[in-house]
């Protein structure tokens, strides 16, 4: 049941809603957990059972390192148990879909959310082990694991993070109106922005299609699907922000406006900020992170790279997009001084990086090495001025995108501008916002009722 399916959207949701402002708040905990459950159901019971597992599993797991919080010894061999048995899991599964080792359907595609409410629960029990946190009751803790707006895409969040909210969830009518506000923004960013560009880089991207597509088109398509993937990914985290405040809770940001970074490192401090910020503080860090010597950071940033294109999947497009990032990311690190260079080589420094960010993610779009060397071999191919024309195909996919694929710039970059308003004009300005948004989020409606529908990209990991 995805946030932009029918059922989600006209039964599910609005039920849950007036249920949730009506019920007495000592069932709230209660509630919650069971339309989660409900939520991932939805998805089927063989998917359900994998999530109780590892919900039971992180329950026992962390009353054990809490009673031997003294004994270093034994918490650290639960601790490290626990990762095992996780990544294990997780590994077996991304492994047996790419190269279909155990032919169980079970096995055969991803089950739904899971590499998210894994590093969820890998990051409760790693705050267990280090004494920060503890919750005895499993309500609690399940709540915490379960939460529905979460648990399929994220963002991953810790518990110290939410914990104040499942301790005290407090209904107020501010909360359901900015909630209701982000998701309808999420809403339109998923079916009015990223669903129309799928159009062309579905078909661009294809292993039928690409050989026999122009340059210039692929260059077009390249540009479109990182377009495509920004406001598919921020507007189901927008979704998911947006549903968390209506039931009670603030989440943090997933992302801050990450295509106008101007750096690598700038990129990933706005882009999936809480897979980032997980990677540097339960691996990154404990490494040593940049402490030490040159080498010891370059094998650091190395070692989480391809931690995170395992994260993604386990095939060479991934890998050779994990490894991509490493690599300027050390370049970055270790030979650029972007604070000394001069405006207009930063200027053409954070051109390079938007070009390198398109080139890296068009890797996500064909997930084929094949297809990979046809695409990066066409875009070489634009260094020789006879291979930019402009052909019928070209033509007729500019005409149906590129009106949508202009918008999704220009809100990027008016989104990336910090207007000094008075508190007046701030909540003129907001009020035509929420109406400029209830009529795209009408619009969308009727895109879904149509049946312009399309899954979110970040399912698959």
């Amino acid at each position: 049941m995805q946030f932009t399916s029918l059922l989600f959207l006209t039964i599910f949701l609005p039920i849950s809603i007036i249920i949730y402002y009506f019920i007495p708040k000592k069932y709230i905990n209660i509630y919650l957990i069971f339309i989660s459950i409900i939520f991932y159901l939805c998805y089927g019971i063989k998917y359900f059972t994998i999530l109780a597992f590892e919900t039971i599993l992180t329950y026992i797991i962390s009353n054990l390192i809490y009673k031997n919080k003294k004994n270093k010894v034994k918490k650290k061999i639960y601790l490290l148990i626990y990762i095992l048995v996780n990544i294990s899991i997780l590994l077996f599964i991304k492994i047996n879909i790419t190269y279909k080792i155990y032919n169980n359907e079970l096995f055969l595609s991803m089950p739904i959310g899971m590499s998210f409410y894994i590093f969820t629960c890998l990051s409760y029990i790693i705050d267990v082990y280090k004494n920060k946190i503890y919750e005895k009751k499993i309500l609690k803790l399940i709540l915490y694991i379960v939460f529905f707006p979460k648990i399929i895409m994220g963002p991953i969040v810790r518990y110290n993070d939410i914990k104040k909210y499942i301790k005290n969830n407090n209904r107020k009518k501010d909360n359901l109106i900015d909630g209701f506000y982000r998701f309808c923004m999420g809403l339109c960013k998923k079916v009015l922005i990223a669903n129309y560009l799928s159009s062309l880089t579905n078909n661009v991207f294809n292993i039928n299609n690409i050989s026999n597509i122009s340059p210039l088109l692929t260059l077009y398509a390249c540009i479109s699907y990182t377009i495509q993937l920004y406001y598919d990914f921020s507007g189901y985290s927008d979704m998911a922000i947006g549903l968390s405040r209506i039931f009670g809770f603030n989440i943090k940001e997933n992302f801050n406006n990450p295509l106008v970074a101007t750096s690598a490192k700038d990129f990933w401090n706005r882009w999936h900020i809480s897979l980032t910020s997980w990677f540097k503080e339960y691996v990154y860090i404990p490494l040593g992170g940049s402490k030490k010597n040159r080498f010891i950071t370059i094998r650091n940033i190395l070692i989480v790279w391809f931690l995170t294109g395992i994260w993604h999947g386990v095939s060479y497009s991934y890998l050779l997009w994990a490894f991509m990032w490493a690599f300027i990311l050390i370049i970055e690190k270790n030979f650029i001084n972007l604070d000394k260079l001069s405006k207009i080589k930063k200027i053409l420094y954070s051109i390079f990086i938007h070009i390198y960010i398109v080139l890296t993610f068009s890797l996500f779009a064909t997930n084929s090495m094949q297809v990979n060397k046809i695409l990066f071999n066409k875009l070489i191919s634009m260094f020789n001025i006879n291979n930019i024309y402009i052909d019928n195909d070209f033509i007729l996919w500019f005409k149906n995108t590129y009106f949508i694929f202009f918008i999704g710039i220009v809100l990027i970059i008016l989104n990336s501008i910090n207007f000094k308003l008075s508190k007046k004009h701030k909540l003129i300005i907001d009020n035509i916002k929420f109406i400029i948004i209830l009529i795209f989020t009408i619009i969308a409606f009727s895109s879904i009722i149509n049946n312009n529908f399309s899954s979110f990209l970040y399912n698959k990991f």
